[in-house]
């Protein structure tokens, strides 16, 4: 594929993967679309922003993150592709890529267009003498483990979930730590925050992540709460699950320690960006443009925080 295509079609899917960001949350109302539209004009002017700070290298980047964001959405909504080539033919499709990834060229024309943003992230890091092909694989692995445990309703102790958690914000995360430059600091930090952004996006999706067979609930708070899960997979709204005996006491009692370890990795992030900042970015108002942006991406997960918690306030005053 020509080098000018293929941009093209980079930039059309990276426009794509934020588009159907704003449509998957045009039922929540007109607050969550605009919510939805200023989550876009941050990530857009980070584009911009990094673009310019790292020029390359940002690019590589971009086409990461709507890679890792576009597979993600396809394991999620696997039946939609499923009667086409099968879920079994689509991960071996994939495999095969990530395997190959420095004979992208030689293989046949992709056939899904997360294809050609993994072929775009390849040849830009093959320009920019950088590796990524091990990060990749990591990333892969990642995903299997979730498509594994789909439909299956195991339930598994918190240490599994925390460690999964840990490793697939790694996974997520080292990539573009490598690409920026290699920062142990970075490296030891996001190991520390214990999986924190992966564990809350599971929370805040529990109730539908149990529909499609996978439990986020550790089993410790299974007993403790003694929380029917035969029943809670069943429900399919939230006032049906907080009648369930046991769940409403776990949800609340998991919210608060959730907000407390957010409050402390976001602390810690904020000191990290800052400094990361001022070493990277030598113009005042270009850093304080940078930091800002950072911080409404931290504000994402607040926002997450903040619609659990509205769950459970609706919850006890009907």
């Amino acid at each position: 594929m020509a080098r000018w295509r293929r941009g093209l079609l980079v930039l059309h899917y990276q426009i794509a993967t934020v588009a159907t960001s704003i449509w998957q949350r045009r039922h929540r109302g007109c607050f969550g679309t605009a919510s939805a539209l200023g989550a876009c004009v941050t990530y857009i002017g980070i584009m911009l922003l990094a673009e310019i700070v790292l020029g390359a290298r940002a690019r590589l980047l971009t086409s990461a993150y709507c890679w890792a964001r576009c597979l993600d959405d396809a394991i999620d909504s696997y039946a939609s592709f499923a009667g086409s080539i099968g879920m079994r033919s689509y991960l071996n499709h994939k495999q095969a890529l990530i395997w190959n990834a420095q004979n992208l060229d030689t293989l046949a024309l992709p056939v899904f267009y997360e294809d050609v943003l993994l072929a775009h992230l390849m040849k830009s890091a093959l320009h920019l003498d950088l590796s990524v092909q091990e990060e990749m694989k990591h990333l892969w692995e990642i995903f299997l483990y979730d498509v594994n445990r789909l439909h299956r309703f195991e339930v598994r102790s918190e240490e599994e979930l925390i460690r999964h958690a840990t490793d697939q914000d790694c996974a997520i995360l080292l990539p573009s730590i490598k690409v920026v430059g290699n920062d142990e600091h970075a490296r030891e930090l996001i190991s520390s925050l214990k999986g924190i952004f992966t564990r809350l996006d599971c929370f805040y999706d529990v109730l539908s992540d149990l529909r499609q067979g996978v439990v986020n609930i550790p089993r410790e708070a299974v007993e403790a709460f003694r929380i029917n899960l035969a029943q809670l997979k069943h429900c399919r709204t939230w006032r049906e699950a907080s009648a369930i005996n046991g769940f409403l006491a776990w949800y609340t009692w998991e919210l608060e320690r959730l907000t407390m370890e957010w409050e402390s990795a976001r602390r810690a992030l904020e000191g990290f960006a800052m400094e990361l900042f001022s070493r990277m970015v030598h113009r005042r108002f270009t850093k304080r443009i940078c930091y800002r942006l950072f911080l409404n991406l931290l504000n994402l997960f607040d926002e997450l925080l903040s619609e659990c918690r509205q769950r459970v306030q609706q919850t006890k005053t009907q």
